[in-house]
């Protein structure tokens, strides 16, 4: 698997509204954060990016003792936001994670 970690300038990404919030799980089981040894959550938001274009879902994996709790739609700042380009076995795609998630 090779993969590049880019931070995002969560000032030119646009804004983050929340959809939904699970365990980020892989094979059933939720992850741990290497670092803190946390739980992994998985954050689907919906992006609004600031030159207007399609807004889109996508997912922030965050380390919490427990899920993130934020009513539908609120707005949110994730914190120390990176994107990881990745690419294996064929498949290339970009996530994203955080050190933790705020209402914006």
């Amino acid at each position: 698997m090779v993969m590049a970690m880019t931070p995002v300038d969560v000032q030119r990404f646009g804004s983050l509204s929340v959809v939904a919030v699970m365990p980020d799980e892989r094979d059933g089981q939720q992850k741990t954060d290497k670092r803190s040894g946390l739980p992994r959550w998985r954050v689907q938001a919906l992006r609004q990016p600031v030159d207007g274009a399609r807004a889109q879902l996508i997912y922030i994996s965050v380390p919490s003792a427990t899920p993130p709790s934020f009513p539908p739609m609120t707005l949110i700042d994730p914190v120390g936001l990176v994107a990881i380009d990745w690419a294996m076995n064929g498949s290339h795609g970009l996530s994203y994670m955080a050190d933790a998630v705020r209402e914006a």
